[in-house]
């Protein structure tokens, strides 16, 4: 892939000299080779000569030195926020010019009653317009893949401004036509094309980069700027894990407008302690997800660091997780869903299915549990599941309650594949989710296959998790079977 990019106008020599030419021609280069052959339109435009986007410089205020000798930041609010002006103003002129792929404002939302008061929307146009997930969503940290839909490739309408850090010496400005310092990557600020409120923007560090999504100290740094900056209290900045709703394995922020409160910001919460940077650490009460809240400290970096030293540690152990920045800045509430690792999630969910199956295919009446909730499957001290409460189940004829068949031949084999037809030893999930006899399933494996016994599919790995709840379910029928022939004996 080349591009040429020397001057051809007359005199073009005398005013633009080949080192310089050539020095942008090997950043660009790295570029290339950085997001692939397939880097978008974005790239392009920053790489032409004389380049420009408007430029929000935020004060980077007072250098303080803190008691171990470490340079810290102090934070005074801005009298004026100039930056939730500009946000507001250049993404109404995106919205004029029609660059949305629908029109937000037009969205029904409500709050539902009840306890909590979540949020409701109605906004078909996210789902049916919104741009494809193109990766896979069983681990928090990915490396960046440049042939993947990345930000590199959207359209320069589609960007507003840079955000940076204003140098030492001056106040917080903004500057209409700003070079592009290609060389050590902008972060920008640009419109989200599938949103979600008014207003909503995504923040992206450094852009160029081609940073995957993952948070550290200057990138979380670099967002609870903007949130104190933009000065608004309907003005909530966030942030999505891969496998909490990211789309896109390309560093970035979610940012938008809400005249009301979100569930969480209302939650009752319970101090828990305080660091030594004057951070305090709450934790939430009597609510769905499990949550934290961050407040205070002596420095804005002092919040940060506190915050995103949590978060790191959760994306190193693969949990999935959110963040949401509300008060300017001054409060920031990251929570996860589940708080295991994508692989016990994927063993517990395989577990209670495998378990479910189980009952279903007694013979010869099957057992419907009746009342499956959360309530009802335990976890132990090693996070295996197991199924409880079976106060209300019944028993259904086999006619009634169809249950799919997974007996099926091995081609060229000598043995036969069981799986919950006949009474499994060493029941084992592999990568396609079905369970299977383990000594039956090794074989497989050890004769070369690495396809799926019941789909043919490729697995995506040869690795095999011990199926405990339904083990454990056989061995209780076994006991059962046991003692009902002794009875009758």
């Amino acid at each position: 892939m080349q591009f040429n990019f020397r001057p051809t106008f007359p005199g073009a020599q005398s005013y633009i000299s080949d080192t310089l030419i050539d020095n942008v021609l090997a950043v660009f280069d790295i570029w290339i080779r950085r997001v692939g052959p397939n880097s978008g339109k974005l790239v392009i435009m920053f790489m032409q000569l004389g380049a420009k986007l408007p430029l929000y410089a935020f004060k980077r205020v007072n250098k303080i030195v803190g008691e171990k000798g470490l340079i810290a930041l102090d934070y005074i609010e801005p009298s004026i926020a100039f930056l939730d002006s500009l946000l507001l103003g250049e993404w109404e002129d995106r919205m004029q010019r029609g660059i949305f792929r629908y029109d937000v404002t037009a969205c029904e939302t409500k709050v539902i009653p009840g306890e909590y008061g979540f949020i409701a929307q109605l906004n078909e146009g996210r789902h049916l317009k919104k741009r494809p997930t193109e990766f896979r969503v069983d681990k928090v940290l990915q490396p960046f893949d440049g042939n993947k839909f990345n930000f590199t490739k959207v359209g320069q309408e589609e960007v507003l401004f840079q955000f940076e850090a204003s140098d030492e010496d001056n106040e917080t400005q903004f500057f209409p036509n700003a070079p592009i310092d290609v060389e050590n990557s902008p972060s920008v600020v640009a419109i989200n094309v599938s949103p979600i409120e008014y207003g909503h923007v995504l923040l992206i560090p450094w852009i160029l980069e081609c940073l995957p999504q993952r948070i550290d100290r200057v990138s979380f740094l670099l967002a609870l700027y903007m949130a104190a900056e933009a000065g608004n209290p309907y003005f909530r900045l966030g942030y999505n894990s891969l496998g909490a709703f990211a789309t896109i394995n390309h560093l970035h922020f979610q940012a938008y407008y809400l005249a009301m409160p979100f569930p969480i910001e209302k939650a009752p919460i319970r101090e828990i302690t305080t660091l030594n940077g004057g951070v305090k650490i709450s934790e939430l009460l009597n609510y769905p997800v499990r949550g934290l809240v961050f407040e205070g400290g002596n420095t804005l970096e002092d919040l940060s660091n506190a915050v995103s030293d949590s978060c790191i540690c959760l994306q190193d152990n693969s949990v999935p997780y959110n963040v949401l920045i509300s008060e300017s800045g001054k409060r920031i509430y990251p929570f996860v869903i589940y708080p295991f690792s994508f692989s016990t999630v994927v063993r517990i969910i395989a577990e209670i299915s495998s378990a479910l199956l189980f009952l279903h295919s007694f013979k010869p009446e099957k057992i419907v549990h009746g009342d499956l909730k959360p309530e009802n499957i335990l976890l132990d001290s090693n996070l295996n599941c197991k199924l409880c409460d079976f106060r209300i189940c019944r028993l259904m004829p086999g006619e009634t309650l169809r249950c799919p068949s997974f007996r099926r031949t091995v081609p060229d084999s000598d043995y036969w594949w069981f799986c919950f037809q006949e009474i499994m030893h060493d029941p084992q999930v592999a990568a396609d989710g079905f369970t299977y006899e383990g000594d039956a399933l090794r074989g497989w494996l050890e004769n070369g296959r690495e396809t799926s016994p019941m789909t043919n599919l490729r697995l995506d790995h040869l690795h095999l998790t011990p199926n405990h709840a339904l083990r454990l379910a056989i061995q209780d029928w076994l006991c059962k079977v046991s003692n009902k022939v002794a009875y009758n004996e």
